[in-house]
């Protein structure tokens, strides 16, 4: 069945306001464009003439609006303002703009509307005491004032901007989080955004107050009958009233009176419906009973790929996979895949786009149907990372798959929960900038941390997040950049896993993090030693499938020296990476900003810092000629 569409009210005052003749019901209404600019089949074409006919924007005064000209923060505060209904306010409070240290710069036009917006709290000034009119505004900062604006921030839940978005997008104001929250904000954005918060305002004003855990709700976005069906991207609605629905299920699903959807099979339910025409509220009409589910199990396999990460995490509800390990693994961890008996995976992250992580994933991608993938949302400049992002495209186009950037995703399946910790914002290098993520499982816990050093841990110490987990995914393969003190004391694991590859060039794991481990406590685990090692847990305790490394005097005797001599100036690509920390990237970068006077230059090449440079001159087969 079609649902009824949301913008009925609206496009029927869009008809009065042009006059015509109104078209039968099943015609496509035309909008002329107000705009010079902007053609009529142009899919904005519709929201810039209902805001031109509202006087809510009315673009620049020679008949254009540059649809995709910024818009800046006086303007921005007249639409916000006008969007309101509260023109009436702008003349009395034009004398009452606040004290901006940039206040003689503000527009004569603007000051009431500036001054209206800001006595609402919709809008305020930067920290340095400026307003900045003429400053271009950023995506999150409009979705801020909007949500301020229909009197949403009381829900909010999280950090700004995250929690803004996020809420942004349970209302139907936004249709997804954005990746690229801190862009300028286009005309023609701004006018979509502002149809949207029309409409979530007008179904406010229905329902007499906002409630963003009733996702908007008017008796026209409600409908009810018994779940029928569930797939993880729809719902079928057996209805009465409307015979069988099929509606889209929205990214987060509201649940009243029941733990999970799947509990609410056969029962009669109320659904509401978002401006995307999405489930976004599910409410039970009868008692569901439920028994008490057990934990079940959980198997978190850290896969021995060689030189690089490969985690995969089973229950009885759920497949996960962080990382791939290098591209020519991506066929160890597909057959390890299969072996399992698992033919698709319901998440798949990619920690941050080095190829000893991403690489394995193109293989994955090619042959598994993939419902989500979370990565860093970093770019990065090989073929590998192109190669994966393809992978993704494809998958994603498909129909199936969305793909996420790291904004405190919670994943939840049965006893699971997986949190996405960090990075949060940007750290600088592709190892900082790694997904951290943290899975609890009963009252068991682990803790995955890709390739993070210190900054990111040292981030993750300032927010305050719960870091304890009974197991922790050691960072960047045991460098000593890794898990430091003060992490590994907030961590406080009982366990601590290595992938690593035997005989590796970088000297990982380093000596002084295995005895800090040691130090504290903790049973080590290396894949270099071990092969695939397995834990599992049933919620309550945890087992593993192999002994913990024997931290006897043998094993930490560093490795004999290496012997022999590389001029990094006329080194081949494979000759670079039997340098300690010069990977396929590095050896790249190398080849590109060669020749070098001396081995201080290499901190030119991204990720080699004064701590690399050492390790590298402390191995002593590089040398510049």
């Amino acid at each position: 069945m079609q649902l009824r569409h949301r913008c009925l009210v609206l496009l029927i005052a869009l008809v009065l306001l042009f006059g015509g003749v109104a078209a039968p019901a099943v015609a496509q209404t035309v909008v002329e464009s107000p705009f010079t600019d902007v053609s009529a089949d142009d899919e904005h074409a519709e929201h810039f003439a209902i805001l031109n006919a509202l006087q809510i924007f009315e673009g620049y005064g020679d008949g254009r609006v540059g649809p995709g000209d910024p818009l800046n923060r006086a303007a921005f505060s007249k639409v916000v303002v006008a969007m309101l209904g509260l023109t009436d306010q702008v003349d009395a409070r034009a004398d009452q703009v606040p004290d901006f240290e940039d206040r003689e710069s503000i527009a004569t036009w603007a000051w009431g509307w500036i001054s209206t917006a800001h006595h609402l709290g919709i809008i305020r000034g930067y920290p340095d005491g400026r307003f900045g009119p003429d400053d271009s505004v950023r995506l999150d900062e409009a979705v801020t004032m909007l949500v301020r604006a229909l009197g949403y921030e009381a829900f909010v839940d999280g950090q700004w901007p995250l929690g803004h978005l996020q809420l942004a997008e349970r209302i139907g104001l936004l249709t997804s989080v954005p990746s690229d929250p801190r862009r300028e904000l286009t005309r023609e954005e701004m006018a979509e955004l502002t149809r949207r918060a029309m409409l979530v305002h007008q179904a406010d004003a229905d329902t007499g107050q906002p409630d963003e855990s009733r996702s908007v709700l008017m008796d026209a976005f409600r409908y009810s009958g018994h779940l029928a069906a569930l797939t993880r991207e729809d719902m079928t609605l057996e209805s009465d009233a409307y015979g069988d629905m099929r509606i889209r299920l929205a990214p987060r699903v509201t649940l009243r009176g029941a733990p999970s959807l799947e509990a609410l099979r056969g029962v009669e339910v109320e659904v509401y419906l978002n401006l995307n025409d999405e489930v976004a509220l599910v409410l039970p009409m009868e008692p569901v009973e439920l028994e008490e589910a057990e934990t079940g199990e959980m198997y978190v396999h850290f896969i021995d790929v060689g030189q690089g990460d490969a985690i995969l995490i089973e229950t009885d509800n759920v497949t996960i996979l962080i990382d791939g390990g290098v591209r020519s693994a991506g066929e160890i961890v597909v057959q390890y895949l299969v072996q399992r008996g698992i033919r698709e995976l319901d998440l798949v992250i990619g920690t941050h786009p080095h190829a000893d992580h991403i690489g394995g994933l193109i293989e994955v991608l090619r042959s598994f149907k993939v419902y989500s993938v979370i990565d860093a949302g970093v770019p990065h400049t090989t073929i590998t990372f192109d190669d994966y992002l393809t992978e993704i495209e494809k998958q994603v186009a498909a129909g199936h798959c969305s793909y996420e950037t790291p904004q405190g995703q919670v994943v939840t399946a049965g006893a699971l929960t997986l949190t996405v910790l960090g990075p949060g914002r940007d750290l600088g290098s592709l190892n900082d900038n790694s997904v951290v993520a943290r899975v609890d499982f009963g009252r068991t816990s682990f803790l995955f941390t890709g390739d993070a050093e210190r900054a990111a841990e040292e981030h993750l110490l300032s927010l305050g997040v719960n870091l304890g987990a009974d197991v922790l995914k050691v960072g960047h393969h045991g460098s000593r950049t890794s898990t430091t003190s003060a992490f590994l004391q907030a961590v406080s694991p009982a366990h601590a896993v290595i992938q690593v590859g035997e005989g590796n060039r970088y000297g990982h794991p380093n000596e002084e993090v295995l005895q800090r481990l040691v130090s504290a406590g903790v049973s080590i685990y290396r894949t270099d030693r071990h092969g695939t090692v397995v834990f599992a847990s049933d919620g309550e305790t945890l087992t593993v499938d192999a002994s913990p490394w024997d931290d006897t005097a043998s094993e930490l005797e560093p490795d004999p020296p290496v012997t022999g001599r590389i001029n990094i100036n006329t080194a081949s690509f494979e000759q670079l990476q039997e340098i300690v920390h010069i990977g396929p990237e590095r050896a790249e970068d190398i080849i590109r900003l060669r020749p070098f006077r001396s081995l201080d230059g290499l901190t030119a090449v991204t990720g080699i810092g004064a701590g690399r440079l050492q390790d590298i001159k402390d191995q002593g087969i590089a040398y510049v000629e």
